[in-house]
């Protein structure tokens, strides 16, 4: 480095002194911080300034030319003194560098130790402000790290405090020296000081005395020149300072509008990602998924250009390609205004194989781009096999909506600001098929680009909807509105009647006429001659055939046959019998390899061949009769129709459920077996794989086997018992949205053979299990599995602001999921076994208890508070309870749980309180729970019942009852809790909400009695008049009046009704919480006396249905529903801000808010409540926005309410155990009922 210019040594030490003063202050409130632990919002700035300082020192001693050096910019110095400095250091400035003066290496040393200083309170304000430290900063503050922290910030202001009193000294040191060699610079300073000068020069020993001597003479002159320089750095910092806080303010601005519109991007995406979620079903993409990928090189001649003719040398070869079949070039219709293309085929041809590889295929988008530049590409494929929603025109649009939205932001962005109701949808059920084709038809008719809809299996559609009005749907599709060449159609379709009148007119191909050098290429990739083969012909036995090119040709004993001929003559008879069809060859491909590795004789092989049947269903029948001819044992039989069975109504299941439901007594052995004898988990995986040859073999070829999917992500599924079990994990995954069913039909006509054929129909009579008997075996397996794998969830972010998790679908482990699926059972129970049923389902539930007093079963989970190891290290540890916290298990904790999880178990309840001594708190208990009907839970679970196709008639015929409210039941067991000691009038916890059961929720607990949470859900329920009817009230009552003649007595609780401002008209209407309510609404809580209530519902039952006895005449204790309700939180949300108001009992009320309650009477007395509503006049709408922001004026970002929703919640008496852990963050808070 030269020596430092006069200017830059200044600046230099300038900024040296500003980063002590900085640092000290700094070092002085970081200890603050760890004296008081409140964080400082100055750091922040600290740290800024330093890394600023910091980098003006690095410019500062950058080896540069004198000239560039000068230009440093500093807070000390104008920009003119800086630039006339640089002038005049290049112009003195020659050749050669002088070396750096003792004084310039000091002072470049005091910035390097300052520059260490800056870089470690950096550091040091960084490990304050970041969230995890702040998140917990109480602990972080006794930890041995802040010892160690504190002792090196003593180190600092040691260190900064030597440097700021060496540099003092060194700086007037340099001033000195600069004015000495200053032009005319002597000539200020008296005699005395310019022989100091002189002695100076001359090097004499005596300097020491000549500096004590005129010590004072020297303080004056450096104080005036020092007073200058404050006086021309005071003026400069004033201008600075005034052009900083111009830019701070400027830049405070910009910060607060960029968070303003983060916010706004981060709560538009979530309401993308929910409506995109509403129209994805299950399984959307399963169809295209499972097509296999076209073979090798087949299929090329049909994106060729038609243009030249010398492109289709290969399709010209085939012998079906010529004039009695032509077909439309696909190449040139891509790049054409012609709307529709129809590719058809025999079943099996291999159309939906030939759909997916154009969909895939680049030049197709590369001729689309030819049509419309940009144009998207989109497809549907209907499924007659799989679910409804597969099959449906409702699934067709909602795969093509969510497609087209999630390609184009903008016009999903249309959507969500332009119709109310689609902001708030989260699944397909909420969508209505009129809104679905609506929006769909809007969405085309706006989108920014042209759209090519790729269409495969309209023949496929459901039937209860019919091939036409699908073909009027695709009529609808391609012109929307009129916009004639923006939509392109391609239409893959059998040749069907209406199908064919409908597009007959269109550009098409036939595929099995097109197709025949595709399918000599799969047979020569197939059939492959072995090594071993003998070739054998018998004396006097001729072999006739036929080449490749169609030549007759024989063979005999003299004139045997070489390898490639067999080869050709193979190939050449089955493409030539396949007729077309791809399916064909590929099965009876199969068959003749078999034969060729069992070496049967070329006379054997022909014979074999000639007696292939030419169709597929001779075919299939032909496949099972030789795989069963040698069987005599009728189990084999029984075991396919069983497979079958499973593949026709598509039977959600992983390997190793499927293996222990269909493996006689397998689920018991899991039950009852040590986990830890040697080879218990290698047998289970050989089982598995002894299942899945067994399914190939006994089904005749009909059922393919898929391989066991690789995955890249780690499994959420781990052992209990040891890694041993790690083995198993494959077998026991399943995602229904990705992966294939572990086995699956061939094609759709082996499907069709089975249930639309004789032959087939008999051969599924050999299933001899019922269905209700196959749904107990899978429910067992299923807590099989539960006994030796465990599902954890997978932590993706986690700090007291927030906490992200995900679950598989399946989550093994669910209490709750379990018990659904036996009450189901129990609610279908097979006419004529009923007895034999219920002591399964009593086997299926003493399961469900075993496993959840070991804990391989539970209700409720929650991440541990360390969520930064967990996170950090994952969990490996064999003990799930070492990374999860689980409530604490009480007496009788099972019991509680089933109860409380309100599903139609209660006769099993009744037993085990029969059989048990219980205390008065477990039985009171009990009785709420019974009380207590979570209606949402029953409709919720019957999902679980639709999986099998021939129960849900039953399921749907029983659910119109009152069965599956299982109310006798609820009845019998009250009477008995009751006359056992349960108190009537004692409040329990109960759990409010429906999405409880679910992993990252809290569970919000009321303490209500059993008269008030059997009220509040009866209410619930009439509130929708159809579910109500005389059987079920006159029940109702009895219970009701069952606890009221033990002491229960209505008039000691408060009952709340919420009533909501919609489309200008007051509803009654359930405030439920999901991190807030979900539409944009003013809502009003008011509370009655429960006795109210009670009155109202029994006066209702009373008018509704006559004769029924409602003891209201009776009861002293139930007062007269007249009253008005007080009124005690009002509520706003959906604008901007949003408002929350608690009212207090003695709080006056304005003319609005009492209009509310007179109107809300009204409503409560009105026959059809559920619907009824009452107008509001727009005065009043202003009135009761007044009175929201008079008692709200500031409000608060829906985002940001968490904490009222908490506050709310415990005045209205409800609690979670997890809302102490969460000081000051926000609240994961499940969808709890807050007002009926």
């Amino acid at each position: 480095m030269s020596g430092l210019e006069p200017v830059v040594a200044l600046a230099l030490a300038c900024n040296v002194f500003q980063v002590i003063g900085v640092a000290r202050e700094t070092i002085h409130i970081v200890k603050q911080v760890y004296r008081y632990g409140d964080l400082d919002p100055a750091l922040t700035d600290h740290a800024t300034r330093l890394d600023d300082l910091s980098k003006q020192i690095q410019t500062a001693m950058m080896p540069t030319t004198p000239a560039a050096a000068t230009t440093t910019a500093t807070p000390m110095m104008t920009a003119s003194t800086t630039a006339r400095g640089a002038a005049q250091g290049a112009a003195q400035q020659g050749a050669a560098q002088p070396r750096p003066t003792v004084r310039d290496t000091q002072l470049l040393g005091l910035a390097n130790r300052c520059l260490k200083a800056a870089r470690a309170l950096r550091e040091e304000v960084k490990f304050l402000k970041d969230p995890a430290t702040k998140s917990r900063l109480v602990v972080v503050l006794k930890s041995a790290t802040t010892v160690w922290r504190q002792r090196r910030l003593d180190k600092l202001g040691k260190d900064m405090l030597d440097a700021e009193q060496l540099l003092q000294t060194g700086l007037l040191a340099r001033i000195f020296e600069q004015i000495e060699k200053a032009d005319g610079g002597l000539e200020k300073l008296d005699s005395d000081l310019r022989s100091f000068v002189d002695e100076n020069r001359a090097g004499r020993s005596e300097v020491a005395e000549l500096v004590r001597a005129e010590a004072a003479q020297t303080r004056k002159n450096v104080t005036i020149q020092i007073k200058g320089g404050i006086h021309a750095v005071k003026r400069h910092t004033t201008q600075d300072t005034a052009r900083a806080e111009t830019s701070l303010k400027k830049h405070i601005t910009e910060a607060a509008r960029s968070a303003d519109e983060r916010e706004q991007d981060a709560r538009l995406e979530a309401r993308r990602e929910r409506l995109l979620r509403s129209l994805k079903f299950d399984r959307m993409n399963e169809r295209r998924n499972m097509v296999e990928k076209s073979h090798g090189k087949t299929y090329q001649w049909v994106l060729r250009d038609g243009s030249d003719a010398g492109e289709l040398a290969d399709v010209a070869e085939s012998p079906k390609a010529d004039a009695d079949y032509p077909w439309d070039s696909f190449s040139d219709w891509l790049r054409s205004t012609e709307p529709e293309y129809w590719i058809s085929g025999k079943p099996g041809s291999g159309t939906t194989t030939l759909v997916k590889y154009l969909l895939g295929h680049p030049q197709t988008r590369r001729f689309l781009e030819l049509w419309s530049p940009g144009a998207v590409l989109v497809s549907h494929f209907f499924w007659r096999p799989g679910t409804q929603m597969q099959q449906s025109i409702r699934g067709l649009f909602c795969s093509l909506l969510h497609q087209l939205l999630e390609e184009d932001k903008a016009s999903l962005d249309r959507i969500l600001s332009s119709s109310i109701n689609a902001s708030h949808k989260d699944m397909e059920t909420d969508w209505s098929n009129q809104e679905l084709q609506s929006t769909l038809l809007d969405v085309m008719a706006h989108y920014p680009r042209s759209m090519a809809l790729f269409l495969d299996g309209l023949d496929e559609v459901l039937r209860t909807e019919g091939t036409l009005a699908l073909l009027n749907v695709v009529d609808t599709l391609k012109r929307p509105q009129g916009l004639h060449g923006k939509v392109k159609l391609c239409l893959g379709a059998r040749r069907e009647p209406l199908i064919e009148e409908k597009l007959r007119s269109c550009p098409q191909l036939r595929l099995e006429h097109l197709s025949y050098n595709d399918l000599r290429r799969y047979a020569e990739d197939t059939i492959i001659i072995p090594p071993q083969y003998p070739i054998f012909i018998s004396p006097g036995s001729k072999l006739y055939a036929r080449n490749a090119k169609g030549h007759h040709v024989f063979f005999s004993f003299e004139k045997p046959p070489n390898p490639c001929e067999i080869r050709d003559w193979l190939v050449t008879e089955l493409v030539g019998r396949a007729d077309g069809v791809f399916l064909w060859l590929r099965l009876t491909a199969k068959i003749v390899m078999e034969a060729l590795h069992a070496s049967e004789t070329v006379t054997d092989l022909q014979c074999r061949v000639d007696s292939l049947p030419s169709g597929l269903i001779e075919l299939y029948e032909d496949m099972w009769a030789r795989a069963n001819v040698d069987s005599e044992r009728p189990e084999h039989q029984e075991r396919a129709a069983l497979y079958f069975h499973l593949a026709i109504n598509q039977i959600d299941n992983d390997r190793l459920g499927l293996t222990i439901a269909t493996t006689t007594g397998m689920a018991n052995r899991i039950r009852y077996c040590d986990p830890y004898k040697p080879g218990f988990a290698a047998s289970l995986v050989e089982s598995c794989k002894a299942k899945m040859r067994d399914i190939e073999i006994r089904c005749a070829g009909l059922l393919r086997i898929n391989p066991i999917p690789e995955r890249s992500n780690v499994s959420l599924l781990q052992p209990w018992y040891g890694k041993e079990y790690c083995d198993l994990i494959p077998y026991a995954e399943e995602d229904i949205d990705m992966d294939p069913p572990p086995f699956e039909f061939v094609h759709r006509t082996a499907r069709d053979f089975l249930t639309d054929t004789e032959e087939g129909s008999r051969i599924l009579r050999k299933y001899k299990i019922s269905e209700w008997h196959l749904r107990q075996r899978f429910a067992a397996a299923r807590l099989a599995c539960c006994r030796l794998l465990r599902i954890a969830p997978t932590v993706k972010y986690f700090h007291r602001e927030s906490v992200k998790w995900t679950t598989s679908p399946e989550e093994y482990s669910s209490l709750s999921l379990r018990l659904a699926e036996i009450t189901s059972l129990l609610d279908l129970l097979p006419e004529g076994d009923e007895e034999n049923a219920i002591g399964k389902c009593d086997e299926l539930l003493q399961f469900c208890e075993q496993l959840f007093e070991s804990g391989q079963l539970f209700r409720d989970l929650r991440l541990p508070g360390d969520g930064d190891n967990f996170q950090g290290e994952g969990p490996e540890s064999d003990d799930l309870r070492t990374w999860y916290e689980v409530v604490v298990k009480r007496e009788h904790e099972f019991l509680l749980e089933a109860a409380s999880i309100n599903l139609n178990i209660w006769p099993f309840i009744c037993a085990k309180v029969q059989s048990l001594e219980l205390d008065k708190q477990t039985l009171s208990e009990l009785l709420l729970h019974v009380c207590t009907i979570a209606i949402e839970y029953q409709d919720d679970y019957f999902w679980l019942q639709d999986q099998w196709e021939g129960l849900r008639s039953m399921r749907e015929e029983r659910k119109r009852g009152s069965h599956h409210l299982g109310i006798d039941s609820r009845l019998k067991l009250a009477r008995l809790l009751l006359k056992r000691g349960a108190c009537p009038s004692l409040k329990g916890p109960r759990r409010t909400g429906i999405l409880d059961r679910h992993i990252g929720t809290d569970l919000v607990y009321v303490l209500e009695t059993p008269l008030k949470g059997l009220i509040s859900s009866v209410w619930r329920l009439d509130r929708d008049t159809t579910k109500m009817d005389s059987n079920l009230a006159r029940h109702f009552i009895d219970l009701i009046r069952l606890l009221m003649s033990n002491g229960a007595n209505p008039n000691g609780e408060e009952f709340r009704v919420t009533y909501q401002v919609e489309d200008g008209h007051l509803f009654e209407r359930p405030l439920y919480f999901v991190d807030g309510p979900r539409k944009t609404s003013m809502q009003f809580v008011q509370a009655y006396p429960l006795s109210v209530i009670l009155a109202r519902m029994l006066q209702s039952w009373k008018d509704r249905f006559p004769g029924i006895d409602t003891f209201l005449e009776a009861e002293d204790t139930i007062q007269d529903g007249a009253r008005l309700g007080r009124l005690i939180l009002m509520l706003h949300f959906g604008g901007t801000p949003a408002r929350m108001c608690i009212v207090e009992a003695e709080e006056e009320l304005e003319e609005e808010l009492l209009w509310v309650a007179r109107e809300a009477k009204g409503i409560l007395q009105a026959e059809d409540r559920g619907s009824y509503g009452v107008p509001v006049p727009p005065k009043i709408q202003q009135g009761l926005s007044r009175a929201l922001e008079r008692r709200h004026p500031e409000g608060v970002e829906a985002s940001q309410t968490s904490q009222w929703y908490v506050e709310v919640y415990l005045r209205a008496g409800m609690t979670s155990m997890y809302w102490g852990d969460l000081e000051g963050g926000t609240v994961v808070i499940s969808s709890a009922l807050l007002g009926n």
